[in-house]
C-alpha cells in the first residue's frame, strides 16, 4: 500500500483523507464511478479505492476495470480498483472469481460467520451458540483463524484490507469482550506477516475503539472506509474521526 501524506488529515495515524472502501453500481452501490469520483473530489479527499463486491461467477470484472482506469485518468485523485470478498470457512477459502487482473486491493469481509462447513447466518450461529453446539470462545477462535488464513490468501493477488473486522459479532450474539488478548495478537501478527491494513468502518461501525487501538499498538496499518452506499457518504466521517482521535490521544501500550 502506498503511505499517505503525513500531516493534520492523520490524526491516530488514520488518512482521513483517503477512502478505502467506496462501492459502486457494480455491486449495490448507488452511485457510477464517476459519481463517487466526483464525490470524493467533494470532501476533499486526496485517494479513492473502489470497492466492489464479486463472488465466484462475477461476470462484470473487465468493465469494471475500465471503467475505473478511465475515471482515474479524468482526475488529479489517485484512484484505486479494489474488490470485496466473502470470507468462506475456517481454512480461509475466499469466494473470488478467475479473473483479478488489475486489482490493486482486496477487502476481506465476513458475509457469513465463518465455520468449517461453510459461512453460517447468523441466526443459524446463534442456534449452535443456544445449544451448546458452539461456545463463543471457540467460535471467537475460528473466526480469528479464519480471517488470518483469507489474509494469506488475500495476498497472493493483492493488497489486503481486512474490511469491518467483528462486524457479525453483535447479529450473532457474542460479546467482544470475550476476545482475548491472544487473539488480538494473533489477529496483529496476521496483518503484519501479509501486508494487510485494517479498515475502519463507517457505515458498520466497526472496529471498536478496544480492537483498533489494540491493532494500531502491534503496527498495523489502519486505513478508513465509508462503505458509503451513496456518493454522498464517501469521505465524510464520524465514527471513523472518533475512533482516530481516541487513538491520537491514547498512550501505546
Amino acid at each position: 500500500m502506498s503511505s499517505p501524506p503525513a500531516g493534520a488529515g492523520r490524526p491516530g495515524g488514520v488518512d482521513l483523507r483517503a477512502d478505502h472502501h467506496a462501492p459502486s453500481m457494480f455491486s449495490g452501490g448507488s452511485g457510477t464511478v464517476d459519481q463517487n469520483v466526483r464525490a470524493a473530489e467533494d470532501a476533499g479527499l486526496a485517494r479513492l479505492v473502489v470497492v466492489d463486491r464479486v463472488t465466484g461467477g462475477t461476470d462484470w470484472l473487465a468493465a469494471h476495470r475500465a471503467v475505473v482506469r478511465r475515471a482515474a485518468a479524468r482526475t488529479d485523485l489517485v484512484v484505486s480498483r479494489g474488490l470485496e470478498t466473502a470470507i468462506l470457512d475456517t481454512a480461509g477459502e475466499l469466494e473470488l472469481p478467475a479473473d483479478l487482473t488489475g486489482v490493486d486491493f482486496l477487502a476481506v469481509t465476513e458475509h457469513g460467520f465463518p465455520l468449517r462447513a461453510g459461512p453460517s447466518a447468523a441466526v443459524d450461529v446463534r442456534m449452535l451458540l443456544a445449544t451448546g453446539v458452539l461456545d463463543p470462545t471457540q467460535a471467537l477462535e475460528l473466526l480469528v483463524n479464519a480471517s488470518v488464513r483469507a489474509l494469506h490468501r488475500a495476498a497472493e493477488w493483492a493488497q489486503p484490507v481486512l474490511a469491518r473486522p467483528f462486524g457479525l459479532l453483535a447479529e450473532v450474539g457474542i460479546n467482544e469482550d470475550l476476545l482475548t488478548g491472544d487473539l488480538l495478537r494473533e489477529l496483529a501478527e496476521g496483518c503484519l506477516a501479509t501486508g494487510s491494513a485494517v479498515a475502519i468502518n463507517e457505515r458498520w461501525r466497526c472496529p471498536s475503539v478496544r480492537v483498533a487501538a489494540t491493532l494500531a499498538a502491534a503496527g498495523v496499518p489502519l486505513v478508513a472506509g465509508s462503505g458509503a452506499r451513496h456518493p454522498d457518504g464517501i469521505g465524510r466521517w464520524d465514527y471513523v474521526r472518533e475512533i482516530a482521535a481516541v487513538l491520537a490521544g491514547a498512550p501505546a501500550s
